[in-house]
């Protein structure tokens, strides 16, 4: 019997949606075309119209995750391009690294995110219910306050760079919370970024120089005579830390942890005959790790470790296989911890033993006395801050020279947009940590999410001791991933 009517047309329609149901991006489509639309179509015209809207919306769809995996290939370049913006005085900046630049990972990702608002922005409805929609308030309110608080920055055109900065990373944000991502792929892109810093890093180590990458590819002209470069010491003697192709040793190095923390679902995961490769790119990533000195992402890896692991446990996602691949990690990362220690002592005992080196006892004072500087920024701008990426002048007008950006996010965060900022800013941990305690009273926990949970503990340690996941747009960009991730489905 032939249907007819608005039954031949509810038929084609059940039909055609059918087949794309395994493409949890594409449900809910229909529910946004107008009723009189459809029924104003003949049933082939109407057949022939859905088909043409879901190839367009899978290609545009394939094309946002494309972006979306080479942002996560190249989140920790330092490749940019200087912005010569009308009517930004730049005279007025203290300091170089500062100036408006546009980053490649920034480009990447708004492409995706772009991609993505063009073909419907599937799964929106997740952000209007629960805490996923605290979260997005409370993005969308971090973003606002940051725009604003160019009206009383002392340099406004910094206040609206960084607000521009934001706003690439909160829509990524909020991209990552609404799609149903690929975990395996994210991971595998990111792992294979962080081997293209190996190969760099491990050169410019033992080089002690820059391998010759230039601008092109983001590499930084290093060397360990270079009063900016930076460097440990054993004694009179200065080894140059690994860059790779990042803006310094400690961005790198949360790169590095995070993506180890991730690799450990592809060797649980992915088939047999790709495990010993994983496991060989992990060593890689873990050597590179260490040679970037880097003390935040060393403590960072362990808390980050220790939660994935807890939340794991929680989850009853340890079995034998991941029994099998914790201890194949292990045993490798041992083995080149050992190395490690035992090829570069010296300079490790001054990297540890702070007072054994005055560079190092210098570099703590000066993290102490930019917290005393912001406490005071604080208690004088308590309700609007100095303005976004506007501490290194507020820092200038209390002591007659600029400073850095405090090592504490949260102390930037409210030294720069004042308490309504911090008070955002709260509220987005909030709504991360009431999607945390929902899985883990429910014990439903897979693996990815233990261990996007895992990394987002080694970002957590690391914005206690860095102020890169707030002020470098690669930093921003890698919270945005993991946070978003973290509030998906």
């Amino acid at each position: 019997m032939k249907c007819s009517g608005v039954g031949a047309r509810t038929a084609i329609l059940i039909r055609v949606t059918s087949v794309n149901l395994h493409n949890k991006q594409v449900r809910g489509y229909w529910s946004v075309v107008p009723r009189q639309f459809l029924a104003s179509m003949s049933a082939p015209t109407l057949a022939a119209w859905m088909k043409q809207r879901l190839s367009f919306r899978a290609a545009i769809l394939a094309l946002s995750q494309t972006a979306l995996l080479a942002t996560v290939f190249v989140l920790a370049w330092q490749r940019n391009w200087p912005i010569d913006l009308p009517g930004f005085d730049p005279t007025g900046v203290p300091f170089i690294h500062i100036l408006p630049t546009v980053r490649l990972a920034e480009l990447l990702a708004t492409a995706a995110v772009g991609m993505y608002a063009l073909a419907g922005w599937p799964n929106r409805g997740r952000l209007l219910r629960g805490p996923r929609k605290g979260f997005a308030l409370a993005l969308i309110a971090l973003l606002i306050v940051a725009a604003l608080s160019s009206l009383w920055a002392i340099h406004r055109g910094l206040a609206a760079v960084q607000a521009a900065h934001m706003a690439a990373w909160v829509a990524f944000a909020l991209m990552m919370a609404s799609g149903d991502w690929p975990a395996p792929r994210l991971a595998a892109s990111f792992l294979a970024g962080l081997l293209m810093h190996s190969w760099v890093g491990l050169l410019q180590v033992a080089l002690q120089h820059f391998v010759g990458l230039g601008p092109r590819f983001g590499e930084l002209p290093v060397r360990p005579e270079n009063n900016w470069a930076s460097v440990v010491f054993a004694g009179p003697a200065r080894l140059l830390r690994a860059y790779g192709l990042s803006g310094h040793p400690n961005v790198l190095g949360g790169h590095l942890a995070v993506g180890l923390i991730l690799s450990h679902g592809l060797v649980v995961a992915w088939p047999r005959v790709w495990r010993a490769l994983i496991v060989i790119a992990w060593a890689i990533a873990w050597a590179l790790l260490l040679l970037t000195f880097s003390r935040s992402a060393w403590l960072a890896l362990i808390a980050g470790g220790l939660t994935a692991a807890a939340l794991l446990l929680r989850g009853r996602r340890i079995d034998r296989q991941a029994l099998i691949a914790a201890t194949t990690l292990a045993i490798a990362g041992t083995a080149l911890a050992t190395a490690f220690v035992t090829i570069f002592h010296p300079f490790l005992i001054g990297r540890v033993q702070v007072t054994t080196q005055s560079y190092e006892t210098f570099s703590i004072n000066e993290r102490q006395g930019l917290i005393e500087v912001a406490g005071q920024l604080i208690a004088a701008h308590p309700l609007t801050g100095v303005g976004a990426a506007n501490f290194g002048l507020a820092s200038q007008a209390l002591l007659g020279y600029p400073l850095d950006s405090v090592h504490n996010v949260p102390l930037l965060v409210a030294s720069e947009l004042g308490l309504p900022g911090l008070a955002a800013f709260v509220a987005v941990i909030g709504s991360m940590l009431v999607v945390g305690w929902a899985r883990w009273q429910s014990r439903s926990i897979a693996l990815w999410q233990a261990l996007v949970g895992g990394g987002l503990a080694a970002l957590m340690l690391i914005m206690l001791f860095d102020h890169y996941l707030w002020t470098a747009p690669q930093g921003a960009l890698l919270w945005a991933l993991l946070a978003g991730w973290w509030m998906a489905d």
